[in-house]
């Protein structure tokens, strides 16, 4: 069984804003969204992240 890594990208920016986490291929992606990330995001309109869980 493998093993896939998932990491929380803004859905504005497209950056990184947080660690990934790994898990098995066949459990997909988390259920729940990845916590909001530090920093500022110029591209949301309220200046935050909002990252969501994309394969890495």
């Amino acid at each position: 069984m493998s093993t896939v890594k998932w990491e929380p990208i803004c859905l504005f920016c497209g950056k990184k804003c947080g660690g990934g986490i790994s898990r098995s291929e066949s459990a997909g992606a988390p259920a729940t969204n990845p916590p909001t990330g530090s920093g500022k995001c110029p591209s949301s309109p309220d200046g935050k992240h909002k990252p969501r869980w994309e394969r890495a």
